[in-house]
């Protein structure tokens, strides 16, 4: 763990006031005056899902969060993952894994209905190997890259700059750990370190330079075998993580819920380095389905947890009440979802 971490000021309880020490010297808020506004009336609660093998754009009307109504966009490349909601461009990103390119779709209340869609922008194949995307500062998308025979096996992050009619690298870091799961908060980026059970942070991501990057904390999370997706509501202090266990097996996932999450963490961050089992809700079993969820999105206000299962059924995607302790529940809703590989929500 390095110095800077600590000296820098995580605000009373919400890990989005978690703020970097160093500053970001190249945002303004005028770089939102790229992004043309959508002030159309928003549109019912949605829920997007990625596939990594049927080539569609999974929609999901939340109107009904326990019930949602299925629907699709088919797109032009097989195997997709992370994907991502900005609610003033009324747009998706989306990480085409096949032609290794972020892409934005525009007019997100207009797609589904199984129609082709062709994307507004993309960026260039800047990475290989992408896996999940999150969104900072308005309009920075991050890609993920683990590392693979395709980029050297090279860990890397990939910052860009976007509209709804223009995507462009901005920052790229290459970094030791593995990655999967990401989310923006504030000014730090959390990334779950792959094959592993432990959760990275880089304190002041947004303000750093191209190049070398470490975390500056990797705390485990005790009674996790191997994370991929991570959700953190701000306004609750709830951490989500997915537990894929044996990536060979349908049957042994899980998902592990943090409350109080900033507390635990910087205490482990300062101290044990883990956050014990016994400081979480874990919830696995026959009856929830979850063999490898590899992403997962919380919705804290109708306190619904949304998980894209790849291994069960060949991919569903899963809704769970928002447990209050261990068990092995059955999920409140399960649709078939062939090749679920990432979830985002248009909140």
């Amino acid at each position: 763990m390095k110095a800077s971490y600590f000296k820098c000021a995580f605000g009373a309880a919400l890990l989005i006031v978690m703020s970097s020490c160093q500053k970001n010297e190249d945002f303004s808020p005028t770089d939102t005056q790229d992004a043309k506004l959508d002030l159309r009336s928003s549109t019912a609660p949605t829920l997007y899902a990625s596939s990594n093998t049927s080539g569609t754009l999974g929609i999901f009307d939340l109107t009904f969060p326990g019930s949602p109504v299925q629907d699709k966009s088919t797109v032009a490349y097989a195997d997709a993952d992370g994907v991502a909601y900005i609610p003033f461009m009324n747009a998706v990103f989306h990480l085409d894994r096949t032609n290794n390119r972020l892409k934005v779709y525009g007019n997100a209340n207009t797609l589904g209905g199984d129609d082709e869609i062709m994307p507004n922008a993309m960026s260039n194949p800047d990475f290989n190997n992408g896996r999940e995307i999150t969104v900072g500062f308005t309009n920075r998308v991050v890609v993920a890259q683990d590392a693979g025979p395709g980029n050297n096996n090279t860990n890397g992050l990939f910052v860009y700059r976007t509209s709804t009619n223009s995507i462009q690298l901005y920052r790229s870091y290459t970094t030791s750990i593995n990655l999967w799961g990401i989310q923006a908060v504030g000014n730090d980026l959390f990334a779950v370190v792959d094959n592993s059970n432990t959760l990275a942070m880089f304190a002041g991501f947004f303000g750093k330079k191209s190049g070398a990057l470490e975390p500056d904390a990797i705390v485990t999370i005790g009674g996790l075998v191997r994370t991929h997706g991570l959700s953190y509501d701000p306004a609750t202090d709830i951490m989500v993580l997915t537990d894929i266990a044996d990536a060979a097996s349908a049957t042994d996932g899980g998902i592990h819920v943090i409350t109080n999450f900033t507390s635990k963490f910087m205490e482990a961050a300062n101290g044990s380095g883990i956050i014990p089992a016994d400081q979480q809700i874990r919830i696995a079993g026959s009856n929830t389905l979850l063999g490898n969820p590899v992403d997962v999105a919380f919705d804290s206000s109708t306190d619904m947890i949304y998980v894209a299962e790849r291994a069960s059924g060949g991919g569903r995607i899963l809704g769970f009440t928002t447990p209050a302790a261990n068990g092995n529940p059955m999920p409140v809703f399960d649709m078939p979802f062939a090749g679920a590989s990432a979830v985002a929500l248009n909140k």
